[in-house]
C-alpha cells in the first residue's frame, strides 16, 4: 500500500510520481488493448484462441469452445455460499450500472397534435452522406 502525507517533507515529490507512474501504466493499457482489439478484429476466432491460451494457458479447441448449460449451472452451484454471494452482488451492480447507461426513446405529443420523439436501436454499420462531399468515410459500430 502507498500512504502519502501532505505534512511529509517529499510528498510533493512523492505524489508526482505516483500520478506520473499512474499515466505510464494508463498509455500501456490502452495501447495493449488497442493491439488486442484490433487483432482480434482481423483475425477473429484465431486470435481469441491464442489470447485465451497465452492468458489463461486454456486450450480452447481441447475442451470446446462452449460450456453447456448444465455444467456451468452445477460449478455455480458448487460454489462456497460467501463467494457465490459476492458474485450475485457483483453481477447485480453491474446489470444495474449499465442498464443506467443505455439511451433512452421518446415519444411525446404535443398540445397541436405533433408527435416527435427518438427510438435507439442497435445497429452495425453506418454510412454518412455529405452533399458536395467526394470522400467516402467508412464507419464501424
Amino acid at each position: 500500500m502507498i500512504r502519502l502525507t501532505t505534512t511529509s517533507p517529499t510528498f510533493a515529490a512523492d505524489f508526482t510520481a505516483l500520478v506520473n507512474a499512474r499515466r505510464e501504466a494508463d498509455a500501456d493499457v490502452a495501447r495493449d488493448v488497442t493491439a488486442i482489439i484490433a487483432r482480434v478484429r482481423d483475425e477473429g476466432d484465431a486470435a481469441v484462441r491464442a489470447y485465451t491460451q497465452s492468458f489463461d494457458r486454456h486450450d480452447l479447441d481441447a475442451t470446446g469452445w462452449q460450456i453447456d448449460r448444465e455444467e456451468w449451472r452445477a460449478a455455480y452451484d458448487g460454489l462456497a455460499p460467501d463467494l457465490r454471494a459476492a458474485l450475485d452482488l457483483a453481477a447485480e451492480r453491474i446489470a444495474t450500472y449499465h442498464e443506467k447507461q443505455k439511451p433512452q426513446g421518446s415519444d411525446l405529443t404535443d398540445a397541436h397534435g405533433i408527435r416527435t420523439g427518438a427510438r435507439w436501436n442497435a445497429i452495425e454499420n453506418a454510412g454518412i452522406y455529405i452533399p458536395g462531399g467526394a470522400r467516402r468515410i467508412p464507419a464501424r459500430c
